[in-house]
């Protein structure tokens, strides 16, 4: 059974407010996040200390993933993030799962108090983007732009942030992520944070359609339309 967003969340306009601030194209990234968790995009691989890469300002080398940890280290994080948990994910990423990082980051900012949910989600994020994770770039992202968690704003680690997280995620995708599909198509057709490349963001798109993203889906039928 899919993971539900706490009704204290939904019925907040603050925090609806904070998190369209957080990336603007929140609600589509929602969408295909959390329809990725119920389908079982499972946490990735872990990447090798000698594979991740320094973030560039264009065309970030794609962090290559190394040896995934124990298989049971990944699926209690994917399960406890079905029952609303964080700490099994926390477990994980403290044993060098960065999806597992990334999912416990994004948990922290739907799961917790506004008061603490930014703290409580930055460091996991910005390990998250260290370790190679795309998801987690793209979300760390803006704690740049923003100056959200103790994270100053600063516009060109925005950019840098941003332009890895693009290059992660389309590894990621081809390695069969429908998420990463979805969230890198998306980030590829806006135009906004990354240099706009509309056959590279279709591509992903149909690619996280014909892997199970409604969301992505629904891009591919707006870019198509829009031709």
């Amino acid at each position: 059974m899919c993971r539900a967003w706490p009704a204290r969340k939904l019925g907040s306009v603050g925090y609806l407010q904070r998190m369209f601030q957080l990336n603007a194209s929140f609600v589509a990234l929602a969408m295909v996040v959390w329809v990725g968790a119920c389908k079982g995009d499972a946490p990735a691989s872990a990447p090798s200390a000698s594979s991740a890469t320094a973030p560039v300002a264009t065309a970030p080398t794609a962090v290559a993933p190394a040896t995934p940890p124990p298989a049971a280290t990944a699926d209690a994080c994917k399960d406890d993030r079905d029952n609303q948990g964080i700490k099994a994910c926390e477990a994980a990423c403290a044993g060098g799962n960065m999806r597992a990082c990334a999912i416990a980051g994004v948990l922290h900012l739907t799961d917790d108090e506004e008061a603490v949910a930014d703290a409580n989600a930055a460091p996991l994020l910005q390990k998250a983007c260290a370790g190679g994770d795309g998801q987690g770039c793209h979300w760390f992202a803006a704690f740049y732009r923003n100056g959200l968690g103790g994270i100053a704003k600063d516009e060109a680690k925005m950019k840098e942030t941003y332009a890895r997280a693009g290059s992660l995620m389309e590894t990621e995708c081809e390695a069969g992520s429908q998420v990463s599909c979805a969230m890198g198509g998306s980030l590829y057709s806006g135009g906004a944070e990354v240099r706009a490349d509309p056959a590279k963001a279709l591509a992903m798109l149909k690619k996280g359609c014909e892997l199970g993203s409604p969301g992505a889906c629904e891009n591919v039928k707006k870019l198509e339309a829009g031709k």
